[in-house]
């Protein structure tokens, strides 16, 4: 058996309160680790896997097996601390985050790949707006923020174990539900307070020994499908609002500080222009929003809205700002591409691919499927230069 070991939880509410009762424990062992290269990926007998790759220049990702979350994949993140944090459905729906997910929670024991203690599973309350997952920096260490309807639950990001639990007395919106965060231990989230019609973007501190704390409350208007934020740039803050039509919107940008639109010092509005629809990634590094419309992802400014760049692709997208490059699926592919321009850079034959995320150091991709978390080495993938077609 291997070092890996789940951690069965239920997380149920009751009066306003949480209760955890311990359910099972067993071991789980990894499926056999398949490397890719240029000639195709060979498993520990030579037979040929899914994997196979086609590359330019230097760029050779490499895919290495973590463990079979014995679901689908819906979403995936890593802490500074190298735990991984991932979002868990029913391996056969065909719709993403239904009918139901729970939490999957791997901390990080040991160096490099090899992990061991427990993984912590906790099954989540029935929910209306799919939880959203950031990860926050605080003065406590990295934790794991999941926002589920009306509700922030803060978890260690070394152990897994529950911080803080808070009811925000608001509706979470968005698909997933909308949630950043920032250095400092703040937290960003859309939703829509009781009996009103309109959403608003909450600032929430984190630090402190009395649990989250609203720091300032946005107005943003009617509410819609869609909702997105992000980080634009150092102080600024990113918030796409649907139209009435939910086919395009716009994208503000607000000072974290205040949550106003930010302006320049001769008093010019510079942070709203329009997108034809909602992000899927940004980053902050290559000041670049994606949006994906149709079969394609359209590359814009993200401080003010300019198209750069467009390729045939869909989601899941993700940034890699440490080395300027976008994933996101082609068919059976995952393309990587540049993020400044979406030029393509690699393709790997990829089926099933469901969420996607760049680890804490750039240095890989986590990719989930529907019965397996895998890890994509980015070993010399760049997003500089110019590269040939994918």
């Amino acid at each position: 058996m291997s070092g890996w070991a789940w951690t069965r939880a239920t997380l149920r509410v009751l009066g306003g309160r949480a209760l955890w009762s311990l359910l099972t424990v067993t071991s789980l062992c990894p499926p056999a680790v398949h490397v890719a290269s240029a000639h195709g990926a060979h498993g520990a007998h030579g037979a040929h896997e899914s994997g196979s790759l086609v590359h330019h220049s230097r760029c050779a990702p490499t895919l290495r097996a973590l463990t079979s979350p014995t679901g689908r994949t819906d979403s995936v993140l890593q802490t500074g601390q190298r735990t991984i944090v991932a979002l868990v459905g029913r391996a056969t729906s065909a719709v993403r985050f239904l009918p139901h997910d729970d939490l999957l929670i791997l901390p990080h024991r040991s160096a490099g790949l090899a992990r061991s203690g427990p993984a912590v599973r906790i099954v989540l309350p029935a929910y209306t707006t799919p939880p959203g997952l950031t990860v926050v920096e605080t003065g406590r260490g990295s934790a794991i923020a999941l926002v589920i309807d009306g509700t922030l639950a803060v978890f260690d990001a070394a152990t897994g174990r529950a911080r803080a639990r808070v009811s925000l007395g608001l509706q979470a919106l968005g698909w997933p539900a909308a949630v950043a965060a920032s250095a400092g231990g703040r937290v960003y989230l859309v939703g829509q307070p009781r009996d009103t019609y309109a959403a608003v973007l909450e600032a929430l501190a984190l630090d402190g020994q009395g649990g989250p704390r609203i720091l300032w409350r946005a107005q943003l208007g009617l509410t819609h499908a869609g909702l997105w934020t992000g980080h634009a740039s150092r102080g600024r803050l990113a918030v796409y609002l649907p139209d009435a039509h939910d086919v395009g919107g716009t994208v503000e940008l607000l000072d974290e500080r205040r949550g106003e639109v930010a302006r320049e010092v001769h008093g010019e509005v510079r942070g709203v222009y329009a997108l034809p629809g909602p992000p899927v990634a940004a980053d902050l590094a290559s000041d670049r929003i994606v949006v994906q419309v149709g079969a394609a992802l359209r590359a814009y400014t993200l401080g003010e809205g300019r198209p750069v760049g467009a390729i045939a692709g869909v989601g899941p997208v993700a940034v890699v700002p440490a080395r300027g490059l976008v994933a996101f699926i082609r068919g059976d592919e995952l393309v990587l591409a540049t993020t400044r321009a979406l030029l393509p850079v690699a393709r790997v034959t990829l089926p099933g691919v469901t969420a996607l995320a760049a680890t804490a150091d750039g240095a890989a991709l986590l990719v989930g499927r529907r019965d397996s978390l895998a890890r994509l080495g980015l070993d010399g993938c760049r997003g500089s230069g110019r590269s040939g077609g994918a």
